[in-house]
């Protein structure tokens, strides 16, 4: 399959890069020209890369004309929480204007391909344990500008499917951890501030102050079933 995949250079773009090459599958890679590869340093002679910003609407439209996807995987975006209370404009630009300009390349250039967009758990604001799990009929609630540029760019998606016959999928995607993932997030940092208050340095509160809950990316079966056919969904539920 003929995949694309915005944000490739991320901490979960990167990993999904080499998935879906394990997979035999034909990768182009879309990323900003300033964000570091090293992550695809390996790969990079079995990738396609176009390096362009999602905020250039014609770059975007260019990159996907050429890369003619099966299937969009959209990660692209600002991704740290706290972005949106310090630059609450740059979110919203990136994560919503950049997720408009890849669907309207889309429908223009691959509008047979399937859209499958990562979303956020942010969006259903804070979970009491009535509330879990956390299912798709939950309402959303955002709380923060990153929470609700996650929302904001699953409604566009939905006007495109809508609208437009767009076949798309949105994963709202719980913490996640792995090799290579940048140490300002707080799992990454859990076990080095752990180290520290050990010597007498404060420690970490998560959450309500005594806990973090994760989510479990399995890629295969997170990333590959939403593109798998019902019978491969079917023998290959994710979990």
């Amino acid at each position: 399959m003929k995949a694309l995949v915005t944000g490739a250079s991320g901490f979960a773009g990167a990993h999904l890069v080499h998935h879906l090459l394990e997979s035999g599958d034909d990768v182009s890679a879309l990323d900003r020209p300033d964000h570091p590869s090293e992550r695809l340093a390996s790969v990079r002679d079995r990738v396609t890369f176009f390096s362009s910003d999602i905020c250039d609407a014609d770059a975007v439209a260019d990159a996907l004309r050429a890369a003619s996807p099966e299937a969009v995987y959209h990660l692209a975006g600002i991704a740290f929480v706290p972005t949106g209370a310090d630059a609450p404009g740059r979110v919203m630009d990136v994560n919503l204007r950049g997720t408009v300009n890849v669907l309207e390349a889309l429908r223009r250039h691959a509008p047979a391909a399937r859209f499958v967009f990562a979303s956020s758990g942010e969006v259903y604001g804070p979970l009491d344990d009535a509330s879990l799990p956390a299912t798709e009929v939950l309402p959303p609630r955002p709380k923060t500008i990153y929470a609700l540029s996650k929302e904001f760019g699953e409604r566009v998606i939905e006007n495109y499917r809508r609208e437009h016959g767009i076949d798309a999928v949105v994963l709202r995607l719980f913490n996640h951890i792995g090799p290579g993932q940048d140490e300002h997030f707080a799992l990454p940092r859990s076990p080095r501030k752990s180290r520290r208050s050990k010597r007498g340095a404060p420690s970490l509160v998560c959450g309500s102050g005594t806990s973090m809950r994760v989510g479990i990316l399995r890629t295969c079966a997170t990333w590959r079933v939403p593109i798998a056919s019902p019978e491969q969904r079917r023998a290959h539920p994710a979990r």
